[in-house]
């Protein structure tokens, strides 16, 4: 795990000693796709490395920051944050509709949250990213 990526100072690399995937987890539709990881040592939190709070059922609504790896159409990848907004499941399905992206068994249940980036909406593709 790399933490700090946009630090002045640079990069910190953490080694994983244990994964908990979520019980529930779906490969086939992508449902609770969650895990917690452990690291080999504690995190120095400072401004560019905090935790996360994960909203609770009811709590999809309002802007995210959303970070993480990102596939960009030219083909590049690299870390990214970007502010995105959450949008109904009815709206979520119809531009997943419109894409050309597959999502084989792709399910919109309720452990997902879908968040759309308004100001770049078309920056980034094949993203199951996590604000």
């Amino acid at each position: 795990i790399v933490l700090g990526h946009s630090d002045d100072s640079g990069p910190e690399v953490f080694n994983v000693t244990n994964v908990e995937i979520h019980p529930e987890f779906d490969l086939e539709t992508f449902s609770n796709n969650l895990a917690v990881v452990e690291l080999s040592r504690e995190v120095e939190v400072r401004e560019s490395v905090q935790p996360i709070c994960l909203p609770g059922g009811a709590e999809h609504e309002g802007a995210f920051t959303e970070a993480g790896w990102a596939t960009f159409r030219d083909g590049a990848d690299t870390i990214v944050s970007r502010n995105v907004e959450a949008i109904d499941k009815t709206e979520c399905q119809q531009l997943l509709d419109e894409t050309d992206v597959e999502f084989v068994n792709f399910s919109l249940d309720s452990s997902l949250l879908c968040t759309m980036d308004r100001v770049e909406p078309e920056s980034c593709v094949g993203d199951l990213g996590v604000p």
